[in-house]
């Protein structure tokens, strides 16, 4: 997993990648449903796959991969904490990602 921090927003991109493939390479035809949950002090605020075809909603906590792929976005409770997502697949050993939630210092 890779994750990419928008910190002035309270949101972080979490792009799913390698599905099926182990820690280095990407499987570009796994399309494995992905099950999404999360721990602490945020959202599951999207999913989605770049999958024009695809028409499911990107609100949800599961996305098929497309081309060994997914994106999750998470969104701050805005509270200082631990947050942890956790990815599942059928198959597939669960992975996680911890990421710290900090309190957004004042513009002022």
């Amino acid at each position: 997993m890779s994750f990419f921090d928008t910190k002035d927003r309270g949101t972080d991109y979490v792009l799913i990648d390698g599905v099926g493939g182990g820690d280095t390479v990407i499987q570009p035809n796994a399309e494995n449903r992905l099950n999404f949950s999360i721990e602490g002090f945020g959202i599951i605020a999207s999913v989605g796959n770049a999958n024009l075809k695809y028409v499911d909603t990107y609100i949800g906590v599961s996305r098929k991969a497309w081309h060994g792929r997914a994106l999750v976005v998470i969104r701050s409770t805005r509270e200082t904490g631990v947050i942890k997502l956790t990815v599942s697949s059928p198959g597939l050993p669960d992975e996680h990602i911890t990421i710290n939630s900090i309190q957004a210092k004042s513009p002022n």
